[in-house]
């Protein structure tokens, strides 16, 4: 035994896994679902269940030509991009891998650019996400840009308006 190594792999039950990978999916070696996180449970709305097939699930956007999960972690070196066939068709970017030992795969998923129309189309909340998840940190960026944008827009519209007043006055 070495220093600081468990002797037995590491398990994680579903609820363990929910709490940090509320995106995740777990996979039995032939690609059939055995558990969901509950934000990609919502996702995928009806299609959330036990034995689904992963290629049933998801279009594969990256890598090209995969179809099942199989071809995802061969072609992408452990990183895809997918849509789910049904639900919220948000693009969903993610990093897979063969877990040790069971055979089975875990897939770990996030929005990446389709962050804010996911949140807004599920109602989503800061509970939906990992507490390590900067998920909510660029939402208030987004609502913050889109405020100051507003603003500034208001103001050249008064600037116009004044500049145009001056020109008239001086005419």
């Amino acid at each position: 035994m070495h220093a600081g190594r468990p002797e037995h792999p590491v398990t994680l039950d579903s609820a363990t896994l929910a709490q940090f990978m509320p995106m995740h999916l777990l996979l039995d070696g032939e690609g059939r679902a055995l558990s969901f996180g509950p934000t990609l449970a919502r996702v995928l709305q009806d299609d959330a269940v036990h034995g689904a097939r992963f290629e049933d699930l998801f279009e594969v956007r990256s890598p090209g030509g995969a179809v099942t999960v199989q071809d995802v972690l061969a072609r992408g070196g452990n990183r895809f991009r997918l849509i789910p066939r049904d639900g919220v068709r948000a693009g969903l970017r993610g990093l897979g891998h063969r877990l040790p030992g069971s055979g089975n795969i875990l897939l770990n998923l996030s929005f990446g650019i389709d962050l804010i129309s996911a949140v807004r189309d599920l109602a989503l909340t800061d509970a939906d996400f990992a507490a390590t998840d900067l998920a909510m940190e660029l939402l208030y960026l987004a609502e913050a840009n889109a405020a100051v944008t507003r603003e500034l827009r208001g103001l050249n519209l008064r600037l116009e308006g004044a500049r145009m007043a001056a020109e008239e006055e001086a005419m």
